[in-house]
């Protein structure tokens, strides 16, 4: 609960400006910053408008750390940058890049404090911290019990796969697998990777990886499908309205607004299909035998329990007389005098 309530602080922090000192570990930098590929100068440049970078912390690169420190705004400093193989971005593993940062400005986060008046303040409009933590807790309870039920869905829906093996359509797994791939590649360009830079055997890789996911998916839309039919599941008009106006409100949108997105995506049905689905599994629930326990992942290798071994007549006998041993009354020398 406290790490939830440090992220809404830090989401009304505010940055005070740096004037009568150079930058130090801790502080927070706003620099435009342009890279240049030393072995490919002709390629397009790394350039970043307006990057804020807090000096010290974990995930800032540490050649930015040490050559960022002392500077004050209006500062330009060029430093070279040599990343690791390992490098957790692939597209900058390996490389070898000339930095030029101009900074902007040199100033210090400060958090409000977690009082009431905060409390107040936030969009929810609490009336004190006790409300706060009192809702989060409650939002805290719902995530535990949501997440529960998904794992149970989930094993479910594994064990339907794994019980009824079906033949399921390649061009239905390449359809989905692409669609599939088509996210993952929007997931990573809004993480600003360079789609065009990507290396054509992680694409293979990935194609092949969404290509098993693919293939889960559609074979357990299919059975869910089948047990829509048997179970005579049905959608009602009212049902998707409902659904469209929850979505609406996840997305703070007007549900005249998600239609018109949903246009794009094969319109109600595809609401009416999730649905279908959610309610098939439902059934499922409803005849599967649950007990409350500890959550085990089957796919995960659990640790060994090391079996005990009956003694054998000899060992008991041995221990009987170390007992026996220890129980006796322990002799004293007397002090001489």
């Amino acid at each position: 609960m406290e790490k939830i309530i440090n992220e809404r602080r830090q989401q009304s922090a505010s940055l005070i400006p740096v004037e009568d000192r150079k930058s130090q570990e801790g502080d927070t930098l706003i620099v435009d910053l342009e890279g240049i590929f030393a072995d490919k100068p002709q390629e397009e440049p790394i350039k970043a408008d307006d990057l804020e970078l807090t000096l010290g912390e974990a995930h800032i690169e540490k050649s930015f750390n040490e050559n960022l420190i002392g500077l004050e705004a209006d500062d330009e400093k060029e430093f070279t940058v040599e990343y690791p193989a390992d490098f957790s971005s692939q597209f900058l593993a390996g490389q070898t890049v000339n930095y030029k940062a101009k900074v902007k400005s040199v100033g210090k986060i400060e958090l409000p404090e977690a009082d009431d008046e905060w409390a107040q303040g936030l969009e929810e409009e609490f009336k004190s911290m006790k409300d706060l933590r009192k809702k989060l807790r409650e939002d805290l309870e719902l995530m535990a019990k949501n997440e529960a039920d998904n794992r149970v869905k989930d094993e479910l829906v594994n064990k339907l796969i794994e019980n009824h093996p079906i033949e399921v359509p390649q061009i239905l797994i390449n359809i989905q697998a692409r669609s599939l791939l088509e996210n993952f590649a929007q997931d990573l360009s809004q993480q600003g990777m360079d789609l065009n830079k990507m290396e054509v055997d992680f694409a293979k890789m990935a194609y092949e990886q969404m290509r098993v996911q693919a293939e889960r998916d559609i074979r357990g839309a299919i059975l869910l499908e089948k047990v829509a039919e048997l179970e005579k599941v049905e959608i009602k008009p009212e049902e998707i309205a409902e659904e469209i106006d929850k979505m609406a409100a996840y997305y703070r949108a007007t549900p005249e607004q998600i239609r018109a997105s949903l246009s794009q995506q094969g319109g109600e049905n595809s609401i009416a299909d999730r649905l279908r689905s959610r309610k098939s599994v439902d059934k499922l629930i409803d005849k599967a035998k649950i007990t409350d326990a500890e959550w085990v992942d089957e796919n995960q290798p659990q640790p060994e329990v090391e079996e005990k071994k009956p003694k054998k007549k000899a060992d008991k006998k041995a221990d009987k007389e170390e007992k026996s041993e220890e129980t006796k009354p322990k002799k004293t020398r007397k002090k001489s005098e």
